[in-house]
């Protein structure tokens, strides 16, 4: 477990990885959004933050993934790693993003058990017109990788879509 701002977090050991099991429910007082402005959905969903706000919200000793870690994570769910290396929808086939939404693991038993890891789908918040979206539908995760050109790399990922979308974007303020 993780404390944060008096709250526990739950992590969870995927391969040689630790992952936080929920959503950072920080509050950083700026560049950070509650989904519609209510607050119920800070228990379910946390805080959507823009790419600078995710670095920062990250408890001490923690960090965004980059993109190298959350191909690890792809890679251990079955994705060939020339697959992960694609930029656009990747891991369809076997179904990895679905996998990540509803937690299904079947055959990953050691990940299985009371509260199965699961990736949530918060929607998102539009930078340029401040409206939410797609709540419990689709979710986008920042990684810490920036380019030459410091576009930053993010997953996105939709209920309906049994893949997971990576995007490079120079729209660093967009709130995932």
């Amino acid at each position: 477990d993780l404390e944060r701002d008096k709250r526990i977090y739950k992590v969870r050991k995927i391969g040689n990885q630790l992952w936080m099991d929920e959503d950072l429910k920080f509050n950083l007082e700026n560049n950070c959004w509650i989904y519609n402005g209510s607050h119920d959905n800070v228990v379910e969903n946390g805080y959507l933050y823009n790419w600078e706000s995710a670095i920062n919200a990250c408890p001490p000793g923690w960090h965004l993934p980059s993109d190298d870690e959350w191909k690890e994570l792809e890679t251990y769910f079955g994705m060939d790693l020339n697959e992960a290396d694609k930029m656009g929808y990747r891991g369809e086939k076997l179904n990895i993003g679905s996998i990540l939404i509803t937690g299904n693991y079947k055959k990953y038993s050691n990940l299985t058990g009371k509260n199965n890891f699961q990736l949530n789908l918060g929607g998102y918040r539009l930078y340029d017109q401040g409206t939410f979206h797609h709540l419990n539908y689709s979710a986008s995760y920042w990684t810490s990788t920036k380019n030459e050109k410091g576009d930053v790399c993010y997953r996105y990922l939709r209920k309906e879509i049994s893949g997971i979308y990576q995007v490079m974007t120079n729209g660093k303020s967009l709130k995932h």
